[in-house]
């Protein structure tokens, strides 16, 4: 084989232990060799192609700042929880929402921390509990820096006033 090339084994065909690279087909520990017969998963017909198709706006007049998820708690179809990437968790009821929605959590206030935006981060998911009307818990998904450096975080909010704000 040519000199290493110090790029990766491929190019220059060296592998980690040295012994020269497999010349015929490589098995696998894991996985299927053939794919499965699957006669009964069929796609459904393609929709005409002038099929009236129209998208809306919904809540036009809510302003948001870089939303990332839209959630209602189970069983209340009269109010939406909007995750922002900044960190805020914003909270409007379905008729007449108002331009501003209020914040209902802020993780940098909650956390101490600052919430990392940069690159693909920020508050990157909302969920919540089955159960919430009961126990009032969301669970958010965020990044933050710490000693370690850039890391992910998952928290639990809890709401003793239905949702109008989180500790």
């Amino acid at each position: 084989p040519p000199p290493d090339a110090g790029v990766d084994a491929a190019s220059d065909g060296d592998t980690i232990d040295g012994a020269p690279p497999p010349t015929g087909p490589v098995r696998a520990p894991y996985g299927l060799d053939a794919r499965p017969a699957n006669p009964t998963c069929k796609a459904p017909a393609r929709p005409p192609a002038a099929a009236p198709v129209k998208l809306e706006r919904a809540f036009a007049s809510v302003v948001l700042d870089a939303p990332i998820a839209m959630a209602q708690p189970p069983g209340d179809k009269a109010r939406w929880f909007v995750a922002q990437r900044n960190g805020r968790v914003l909270t409007f009821p379905v008729a007449s929402p108002p331009a501003a929605p209020p914040v209902a959590a802020d993780l940098e206030v909650l956390t101490q921390r600052a919430v990392y935006i940069g690159i693909e981060g920020g508050l990157l998911g909302m969920a919540f509990h089955p159960r919430f009307a009961q126990n009032g818990r969301l669970y958010l998904l965020w990044t933050t820096f710490d000693q370690r450096g850039f890391v992910s975080e998952v928290g639990e909010l809890t709401s003793t006033n239905g949702g109008a704000t989180f500790d």
